[in-house]
């Protein structure tokens, strides 16, 4: 069982441990531990960084050689998800190429995951009316045939389009579908990330206890799994904010701070960008003038690397 501990929890930035003969031990008991798994947690995070473009290599590797029409929409639809956060136009690209391929071969699954894939990049690059037509129609294939896996891909969609237009109640029974089907499946990876969807849903909706009910194993979790680098630093974020609606500045700075060095670890410009400005805001809230100055310069320019929009959160979908 775990208990709220305001001292000796993991990051130093308040949260939950789990209590030795049911006492939560202070700061010095725990920082050694503290320490070590931040290292480890630091070199993965910096591995997943560079498995990135050693991906997008061998994805292009693949694709030369690949034969079959079959192997290479679903390739070409991989490629489209692995650009999506580094260079938009070459996902664009990739994935109208899926797209087209798949049709004229009558491939329904892969038509289904590449039209979730362009619904999920024009979620970021803003288009909703787009991103929610692509997103349909890939739903309704993949419930024709049962496609699980593109069940759940169009749910989480529908869930970040819904939750752009703040309608978070929506949002969050989108991500549940989700998550119920990645439960069923024992698939740990995705089930975190829809934990860490609904959390910041509940989150946005002020209900605090319930957000806390979600993100609590969504981080539990990340410490457990390797290929976990673009949720950590979100997790983090909104742990972070729950912090800063609780009246908690310290707490929530911690967490920002730690979401920030995350994110920077690993190049991801998007996240970065974002924690810039929840630092530069909390700064602003203690009165610290010059470093709000600083995170909100900070933060301009990495959301200038992405051509940042408030429609280009990732929410884990593959």
């Amino acid at each position: 069982k775990l208990r709220y501990c305001h001292q000796g929890t993991w990051g130093g930035t308040g949260g939950y441990s789990e209590p030795r003969n049911g006492v939560c031990y202070p700061l010095t008991y725990q920082s050694s531990m503290r320490t070590i798994i931040v290292i480890f947690l630091f070199i993965s995070l910096c591995q997943e960084g560079v498995a990135q473009n050693l991906q997008i290599d061998n994805l292009k590797q693949t694709l030369r050689l690949s034969r079959e029409d079959t192997n290479r929409v679903l390739v070409m639809s991989q490629l489209c998800v692995e650009y999506r956060g580094v260079k938009q136009d070459s996902a664009l690209y990739f994935g109208q190429k899926a797209l087209l391929l798949s049709r004229q071969i009558n491939f329904r699954r892969g038509e289904a995951s590449a039209l979730n894939r362009m619904g999920s990049l024009y979620i970021e690059l803003g288009n909703l009316p787009k991103a929610l037509e692509f997103t349909l129609q890939g739903l309704r294939i993949a419930e024709e045939y049962n496609y699980r896996d593109q069940i759940a891909t169009s749910n989480i969609n529908l869930g970040v389009i819904y939750s752009t237009l703040k309608d978070f109640r929506k949002a969050i029974g989108y991500w549940k579908i989700a998550k119920y089907i990645y439960e069923s499946q024992q698939d740990k990876r995705n089930t975190t990330w829809q934990l860490r969807n609904i959390g910041a849903g509940f989150v946005a909706m002020d209900q605090l206890d319930s957000a806390l009910y979600y993100l609590r194993p969504a981080h539990a979790n990340i410490l457990q799994l390797s290929m976990m680098a673009r949720t950590y630093p979100m997790v983090l974020s909104n742990l972070g904010e729950v912090q800063e609606k609780s009246g908690n500045n310290r707490q929530a700075l911690a967490y920002y701070k730690n979401s920030f060095q995350a994110a920077l670890n690993t190049n991801d410009h998007q996240n970065t960008a974002i924690a810039c400005n929840k630092l530069a805001v909390i700064y602003q809230k203690i009165n610290q003038p010059d470093s709000a100055i600083y995170y909100a310069e900070k933060g301009l320019n990495e959301s200038k690397q992405v051509a940042y929009t408030k429609q280009k959160v990732v929410f884990g979908i593959s």
